[in-house]
């Protein structure tokens, strides 16, 4: 299975990670899995830094390279297709950095380990 792992997600599993379900963890750790870190995380992640509306234990980028690695994630690039399809998508979910990862979902084929549940009302596969 493969996995792209929401924002929010993201900085649950690497800082309080009882907040994912113990069942999203395990599936993220079968063997044949792999889950991916869109760079529109990371660009919101560094973004709200910026802006003082997160507060991180590490200057986003260090913070970033730590859980990816830690977390044995891959970095998924936004291709102009994904770009499309988020920008394409019907007004549901008004965050344009959840559109852009739920474009990246559906061209790429990918399950979204996410608690928001808007991203289903696309049909787009999600875990929590």
């Amino acid at each position: 299975m493969r996995y792209l792992i929401d924002t929010v997600t993201f900085l649950w599993l690497t800082n309080d990670e009882n907040r994912v379900p113990v069942d999203a963890r395990r599936a993220l750790l079968r063997p044949g899995s792999a889950a991916s870190l869109s760079v529109i995380s990371v660009w919101e992640i560094a973004s709200k830094c910026a802006s003082g509306k997160l507060a991180l234990d590490l200057p986003p980028r260090d913070f970033v390279r730590r859980g990816t690695i830690d977390l044995r994630l891959e970095t998924l690039p936004l291709t102009a297709e994904a770009a499309y399809a988020g920008a394409e998508l019907p007004p549901i979910h008004k965050d344009p950095f959840d559109r852009l990862l739920i474009g990246q979902a559906i061209v790429h084929g990918l399950t979204v380990v996410t608690p928001d549940a808007a991203f289903r009302r696309y049909g787009v596969s999600t875990l929590w």
